[in-house]
């Protein structure tokens, strides 16, 4: 396993074990958040409470990557 691959299934086991029912997602926001400013990448909240994370490119191309909360029971 790369290191690369540890660290991103690591990331996932914990903001998975952020409880973030539908329409509670504040505290893993946050924490995604953190992790975010920890890396160097700006980042900012909508009025919604939804984050945008903006990373520089080397290149004149542009990507965006949505993603979505949802809770499962």
């Amino acid at each position: 396993m790369t290191n690369y691959t540890k660290y991103i299934l690591d990331f996932a086991k914990e903001i998975l074990s952020i409880p973030s029912p539908s329409g509670y997602t504040k505290e893993v926001i946050n924490h995604i958040q953190l992790k975010t400013n920890e890396l160097g990448y700006s980042n900012y909240k909508t009025k919604k409470e939804n984050l945008i994370i903006e990373i520089p490119g080397t290149t004149d191309k542009v990507l965006g990557l949505s993603g979505h909360l949802l809770y499962l029971n």
